[in-house]
């Protein structure tokens, strides 16, 4: 009898507690409710602002559809990203304003939208694509040391990224333009030998081939250190009795050395 007793007793303080601490438990529970109510709220109201601002940029895009050679202004493109910011509509509106500058030629433009993507989207699976165009419009402004470095900095911050090799080659060719063959023709070099990169080791390729034709020192410079460890690692044999010497042509060739190129 005496455990029945003690439960008992025990229902008796949980109620007695209950009774003291209700002011403080009702409290509690309607801040509960409240955040729950304004958590569903806010998520239903992005979801519907994000699936209006997928809607309003889908409607743009059709109704620029019938003309192959025209594209969505940029100004209803900005507009549209300003008042869906927040979602991945509003985003890709603001890149594709970027962009459609770009083209336009207005590379001034395009830089200052371009780097409010990366300021105001850092995180987004679009930021390489940003980086890449602000370095790419500092190019187009004929700002030399400026897009080498923005063009590091993509390299840099997204090396595994499909901009990275794009990058690269575009340093190739500032280089030549500041009369820097040898760095190109190391940039060239390495990109031509680099596997899944597609159609840019193509171009790097037929770049290198162009750049040693105006300067053939440097395809001899390539080749070079394998020519000399082929010459230089090859010793004669000491002496030997007549009976038992090798002749060199019996002596095995060491494999031919490859040049580590150094860092960018």
């Amino acid at each position: 009898m005496q455990p029945a007793t003690t439960d008992s007793t025990k229902g008796y303080e949980f109620l007695a507690w209950l009774e003291l601490n209700k002011k403080r438990l009702a409290f509690w529970i309607g801040i509960g409710l409240l955040l729950f109510v304004v958590v569903y709220v806010y998520s239903y109201f992005r979801g519907q602002k994000e699936l209006a601002g997928s809607r309003a940029l889908l409607a743009l895009q059709t109704k620029q559809a019938g003309d192959r050679d025209s594209v969505v202004p940029a100004a209803d493109l900005l507009k549209l990203a300003g008042e869906y910011g927040s979602t991945s509509a509003g985003e890709r509106a603001l890149l594709l304003a970027a962009g459609n500058l770009f083209a336009e030629g207005d590379y001034a433009q395009a830089r200052k939208h371009f780097e409010q993507f990366q300021k105001d989207h850092s995180g987004s699976p679009l930021a390489p694509l940003a980086a890449f165009g602000t370095a790419a419009s500092l190019d187009a402004l004929d700002q030399v040391d400026a897009a080498l470095a923005a063009y590091q900095s993509v390299v840099n911050q997204f090396p595994e990224d499909a901009v990275a090799p794009r990058a690269r080659l575009a340093m190739g060719t500032l280089h030549e333009a500041k009369n820097q063959p040898e760095q190109a023709h190391r940039i060239y070099d390495q990109l031509s030998k680099q596997i899944g990169v597609g159609r840019i080791a193509s171009d790097a390729g037929e770049l290198l081939e162009k750049l040693e034709r105006r300067f053939p020192h440097l395809s001899q410079s390539t080749n070079a250190p394998a020519a000399a460890s082929a010459t230089t690692t090859v010793t004669a044999p000491p002496a030997t009795p007549a009976s038992n010497a090798l002749s060199t042509n019996d002596a095995p060739t060491p494999a031919a050395a490859t040049e580590a190129a150094p860092p960018e």
